[in-house]
C-alpha cells in the first residue's frame, strides 16, 4: 500500500507534530511505502522510513496546487492523510 502523509512543518520548531511524525514514520514506514509531504523549513528533521518531498510555502497556492498535481500523478497513492488545521482561517468567520 502507497500513503502520502501531509503535514504543514517538519521543522525542529514545530514541537509535538513533528515528534508525532518522527515516531509515525518509524513505525508505518515499516508496513506501507509511505511518502511524507510538507513545506520547505530550515531546520526539517529526519524522518525514517519514508520519503520526504518539499513543496512552497503556504502563501504561494498555485505551484502547491501544481507540485501536488505532479506527486499524485506520479505517486498513485492508495491513502492520502491531510494533517491540518484550519482554525486560523476559520477563527475571525466564526460567530461569537
Amino acid at each position: 500500500m502507497r500513503v502520502i502523509h501531509y503535514i504543514p512543518s517538519l521543522d525542529r520548531t514545530s514541537g509535538g507534530t513533528t515528534a508525532y511524525m518522527q515516531l509515525l514514520t518509524k513505525e508505518l514506514g515499516r508496513l506501507v511505502e509511505l511518502h511524507v509531504v510538507s513545506h520547505t523549513s530550515e531546520n526539517p528533521v529526519k524522518m525514517d522510513n519514508c520519503k520526504v518531498y518539499f513543496i512552497p510555502g503556504i502563501r504561494d497556492f498555485m505551484e502547491i496546487k501544481r507540485q501536488w498535481r505532479i506527486l499524485l500523478t506520479q505517486l498513485q497513492p492508495d491513502v492520502v492523510h491531510v494533517n491540518l488545521s484550519l482554525i486560523h482561517i476559520s477563527e475571525p468567520t466564526r460567530p461569537y
